[in-house]
């Protein structure tokens, strides 16, 4: 970068050496030349620390693997719950779960999700949750759900279901999924939390 900015600042005065204005306004000039290279360089510098510091910021959230909503920015990009629900991410954002809670049914969804946030089909034979709810312990085991409409088999599928009471509860869920497995990485009580009423 330092080569590129000595090039300018020098085919920039090898142009003013042409051109005969007075001494004093050639001076002016120079000064004015190695204001913008220092400027030029200090914004090279603030961008490297911007960029690194944004690089920590990035890794450290996604290393606390969950964010509430319905967007989570992982590796500068803003991904959507495609399904409305809550996402997290594991694997340094390769990975990703959404928690679908339909309350009035009592139903509770979980999505395998790539870093893009579209649908990634795996093997996993079902998701065992362990929540607390109101103070009281609870487990629900979701299956896998075939998906016809996209080619997915109940044994390679990206939507798991579970049923319970219990799910109709208006209080927050805080939660962990056991065991998940994308490809050959195995992911074990992955935190998650469903605020209240939502």
């Amino acid at each position: 970068m330092n080569e590129n900015l000595d090039g300018v600042v020098a085919r920039s005065w090898a142009g003013l050496a042409h051109i005969s204005f007075s001494q004093s306004w050639a001076n002016k000039r120079v000064k004015t030349l190695a204001k913008i290279k220092t400027l030029v360089k200090d914004y090279t510098k603030m961008k490297k620390g911007k960029s690194i510091l944004m690089g920590f910021v990035l890794l450290f959230g996604v290393m606390a693997c969950s964010k509430q909503g319905d967007q989570v920015t992982v590796r500068n990009a803003v991904i959507l719950a495609p399904h409305g629900g809550t996402l997290i991410f594991l694997g340094g954002g390769k990975y990703g779960l959404e928690f679908v809670l339909n309350r009035p049914d009592g139903e509770l969804m979980i999505y395998t999700l790539d870093s893009g946030g579209k649908s990634l089909p795996t093997g996993n034979e079902g998701f065992e949750v362990r929540a607390e709810v109101a103070g009281q312990g609870q487990t629900l085991i979701l299956a896998p759900l075939a998906n016809t409409a996209a080619g997915e088999l109940a044994g390679s599928t990206s939507r798991y279901r579970g049923q319970s009471d219990w799910l109709k509860s208006s209080e927050a869920i805080h939660g962990a999924v056991m065991e998940v497995y994308f490809r050959n990485s195995k992911y074990t009580e992955v935190k998650f939390e469903i605020s209240a009423g939502k």
